[in-house]
């Protein structure tokens, strides 16, 4: 459930910051999630055969990708919101808090 629930968080997530996007920025923003949905996929399938402390480094494996695409994100917008950092850190959270 966790894995689903981090997962769909990232992705409604990115989905929003892409539909913002300038129209010129929409195709290398729109690789950069395809290439970081690939990076999750390859997580999820890991994770299936993980145990204890593995599962939560694969989390954080996923996290540290995703996040570091929304931070490539906000700098080709130029701009970071206080939504933008609320919901990294709170779904960086519901990953470490599952150990």
């Amino acid at each position: 459930m966790l894995l689903i629930d981090a997962r769909s968080k990232l992705h409604s997530y990115f989905k929003g910051a892409l539909i913002t996007l300038h129209p010129d920025l929409c195709k290398s923003a729109q690789e950069q999630w395809n290439n970081c949905k690939q990076n999750v996929v390859k997580n999820l399938i890991r994770v299936r055969y993980a145990r204890g402390a593995e599962i939560k480094n694969r989390l954080m494996s996923m996290w540290a990708h995703a996040a570091k695409l929304m931070a490539s994100l906000s700098q080709a917008l130029g701009s970071t919101t206080s939504k933008d950092n609320k919901i990294i850190s709170e779904t960086s959270v519901n990953c470490d808090d599952h150990k």
